[in-house]
């Protein structure tokens, strides 16, 4: 009986006329997958055939539709919008629908594009002590600065304490770790981070706040 039944669908949607696309939509973008806040994207999608009736066209970037600035032609469609930060590392993808209730095709594209916006944290570091400020120096003190947003490219992090030259310590995504043995006695050190961009797209460097330590003998 099932077979009886797919047999009549074909020839049904045979007679009506009705085809569907033989394949997935294409996706290709225009300019950069990457940009500044109000750069222009531009985003295209392909079919060899629309089929009878012709597909329906969506765009979805992350998890919204997107309901503006979409251009239809024959077997394309086209996606401008303004970059904003919300679209940052969220992937644009095409959707192409047929309206024929005979055969069924609902296809995303076959390539996705994650999009990427420049952009600087909105604030400096933020410090804070994790070992009390009074300290033996076989103790060692330890603190870390943190971020609320890390923007993009991500930052990379130094320390600062006293005369010693710059430490690299323990970097996890928003925030930084410093464990340093100290060699100094009944001395006040003050220790700092500093966070950087690491590309040329804008310009990040900003030290936190200084905290200090006291050290002295055991």
């Amino acid at each position: 009986m099932d077979m009886i039944f797919i047999i009549l669908l074909y020839v049904s949607s045979y007679v009506a006329g009705d085809t569907i696309p033989t394949s997935r939509p294409s996706m290709s973008y225009y300019y950069s997958t990457s940009g500044y806040e109000g750069d222009t994207m531009k985003f295209h999608c392909y079919l060899s055939s629309l089929g009878d009736p012709p597909v329906v066209w969506s765009w979805f970037c992350g998890d919204e539709q997107m309901m503006s600035d979409i251009t239809n032609s024959t077997t394309y469609t086209y996606l401008t919008f303004p970059l904003l930060w919300k679209y940052h590392q969220q992937a644009c993808y095409c959707r192409a629908t047929s309206p024929s209730t005979l055969l069924v095709y609902k296809e995303t594209s076959s390539n996705r594009y994650i999009l990427y916006v420049y952009h600087p944290p909105p604030t400096k570091p933020m410090i804070y002590a994790l070992s009390s400020s009074t300290v033996r120096s076989v103790e060692g003190i330890q603190a870390k600065c943190n971020l609320s947003s890390l923007g993009y490219p991500k930052i990379s992090w130094r320390w600062f304490c006293g005369n010693q030259a710059p430490i690299s310590d323990t970097s996890l995504q928003l925030e930084s770790y410093l464990s340093l043995n100290i060699n100094f006695d009944d001395k006040t050190i003050g220790c700092r981070c500093r966070g950087t961009s690491s590309g040329s797209y804008y310009q990040y460097d900003e030290f936190s706040d200084v905290i200090e330590f006291t050290i002295f003998c055991k």
